[in-house]
């Protein structure tokens, strides 16, 4: 026997879910807004220049009360979210980390201009301060060739 063969006749754009992605994200923006003072997560990151780092447990804190509200919120569905609306600005798919939450956040607040994955982030922080050392490093001997001491703090969340 012989099996038929589905055909895709033709993809588009669906404008119910962009609907629904605004709305998600919407919301969302709405929901930090109106929580900043609440939720210790938000109020670090609404401080520029942050006044300290975030801990894992703060990080959990924001999850758990994104994740508590009517929309039930995770990191999947709002990076999906932003993704639909934009997906230029979004980098990555594919299973979230709790700290992508972080992200999102900052993306939400326009502290960021592109919504990349929190591992991937702090891998390009990582990248940039060893470029940065490493030419801190060379500078130094070539201009009189003594060794450097200059160290860089890097915080992936700032």
């Amino acid at each position: 026997m012989r099996r038929r063969q589905d055909k895709l006749l033709r993809a588009d754009y669906s404008i119910d879910a962009a609907d629904r992605a605004r709305k998600t994200v919407d919301s969302f923006r709405a929901y930090i807004e109106e929580h900043k003072d609440e939720i210790t997560a938000l109020q670090i990151l609404y401080s520029r220049p942050y006044k300290h780092r975030l801990t894992w447990r703060e990080v959990k804190e924001l999850a758990n009360a994104i994740g508590r509200t009517p929309q039930r919120w995770t990191p999947e569905n709002l990076w999906a979210a932003y993704e639909t609306l934009d997906r230029s600005r979004v980098r990555g798919s594919g299973p979230r980390v709790l700290a992508d939450i972080v992200q999102i956040v900052r993306f939400a607040l326009n502290q960021d201009d592109q919504l990349v994955p929190f591992p991937e982030r702090v891998n390009e922080r990582l990248q940039a301060g060893c470029s940065s050392k490493n030419m801190l490093a060379a500078g130094s001997h070539l201009n009189n060739g003594s060794g450097s001491n200059a160290s860089a703090t890097i915080s992936p969340l700032a």
